[in-house]
């Protein structure tokens, strides 16, 4: 939380490149529905669609991990040999550093620009304001699929023990993460047999799951079932990054003692 609270400039930059990420979905989607024949296109009216492009937009930044990155560069600089003789679990250590960085990070960064959000969202576009239980749920929600980006990032960037970088990895990782968890567009977009498979995987819960809770599109049973998936998700990935990290931590060598 206090490396948050630091650097300010980097929440500036954040909530900077974030809106014009917004500007340009929108009127990215305004030009869609300009040439649809139909007000709905999949279920989404050209209201909803905006107000799911602004909300997982503004979600996506609070739920990222900083395991991915930090476990490769402290193989890139080897300083991943001293982490490991710290009378700490490294795991944990990078487990708790994203949570502090979700904790900062939704208090400086979220809420100043998700307040703002839902007010010009339902005076300019008619979208009703989330319900109480729904914002509880999403702040659960939210928890909950920060901690699946967690164990899945350090599971990927356990790559690095055997590639040595991961800027490839991470090209790859964004990718196939922004088409599956619904950051580009909301997986009804995809044909019926693609739904039943990407709603299967773990990528749903890291974004769409939340930003459907914010925006009131389940109901409370169908709620409380995304937020049992994602718990399951939580503990299978933790379980299976653990398994892979014991293998891959003894490829660790120590140049120089």
């Amino acid at each position: 939380m206090l490396i948050t609270f630091s650097y300010k400039f980097a929440i500036f930059a954040w909530i900077l490149g974030d809106l014009v990420q917004i500007v340009i979905f929108c009127f990215l989607w305004v030009a869609v529905y300009a040439f649809s024949p139909t007000a709905s296109i999949n279920g989404f009216t050209l209201t909803t669609m905006l107000a799911y492009v602004v909300t997982s937009r503004i979600i996506s930044n609070l739920v990222s991990s900083q395991s991915f990155f930090t476990v490769g560069e402290d193989i890139r600089t080897g300083s991943i040999a001293n982490s490991l003789i710290k009378p700490i679990n490294y795991r944990i250590a990078l487990s708790f550093s994203s949570i502090g960085s979700y904790l900062g990070g939704f208090l400086v960064a979220f809420l100043p620009v998700y307040i703002p959000a839902i007010v010009i969202l339902h005076f300019a576009l008619g979208v009703a304001f989330p319900l109480w239980y729904n914002l509880l749920f999403f702040i659960l929600s939210s928890f909950l699929a920060m901690l699946i980006i967690d164990a899945f990032d350090f599971m990927i960037g356990q790559m690095a023990f055997f590639t040595g970088a991961l800027f490839g990895i991470m090209l790859v990782k964004s990718a196939v993460y922004g088409f599956l968890s619904g950051a580009m567009i909301p997986l009804s977009f995809f044909p019926a047999w693609a739904q039943n498979i990407f709603l299967f995987l773990p990528f749903a819960s890291m974004l769409q799951t939340p930003a459907f809770i914010a925006l009131g599109m389940y109901g409370l049973p169908q709620t409380l079932l995304q937020l049992g998936l994602q718990l399951f998700w939580v503990v299978f990935l933790n379980l299976l990054s653990l398994w892979t990290y014991a293998g891959s931590v003894k490829r660790v060598v120590s140049v120089g003692g």
